[in-house]
């Protein structure tokens, strides 16, 4: 099992963290399992050209997809035991704030668990909508308003 948001605010001016768990099972024990990975897909969430200043926001076209993507040092740690039977992994991925052009749109996340049997399991497609809260866009369509967004939105006492 995956526990992750279903929609994650960008913080206008901080970094912030996404902090993701994962619930894993094994028969054999915590020490049969090899490892936990994360892998991610960005093409769906919107880019920055590092080489203007402005914050530019633009999508991949379906010929620049790179699908999942996954880096060696995205193994989720060992963080806890639950009922001597399942086993709670976690990773905290840091999170561009608005002010620093952070993308938004829609993420989508796989996650593998092997263990030291060559067995696998895999969650494939978990998704993930991040809003930029600062882009002085009120939208419904991201879920945007006076309690979430109120730097877009306006203050809700107002």
């Amino acid at each position: 099992d995956v526990e992750i948001s279903e929609l994650f605010y960008l913080d206008p001016l901080n970094w912030t963290n996404l902090n993701i768990i994962v619930l894993a099972s094994d028969l054999d024990g915590l020490s049969d399992i090899e490892y936990v990975r994360y892998m991610v897909n960005t093409d769906y969430l919107t880019k920055d050209d590092e080489v203007t200043e402005e914050c530019d926001h633009y999508y991949y076209s379906e010929d620049q997809y790179n699908g999942y993507l996954s880096d060696p040092s995205w193994i989720m740690e060992y963080n806890s035991t639950i009922d001597d039977s399942i086993y709670q992994f976690i990773t905290s991925i840091p999170m561009r704030p608005s002010i620093e052009c952070g993308g938004y749109g829609i993420v989508l996340f796989k996650f593998i668990v092997v263990d030291d049997n060559g067995d696998s399991f895999e969650l494939s497609d978990i998704t993930l909508e991040i809003i930029s809260c600062g882009d002085s866009i009120c939208s419904e369509n991201y879920d945007e308003d006076c309690n979430t967004c109120s730097e877009d939105c306006g203050d809700c006492n107002d």
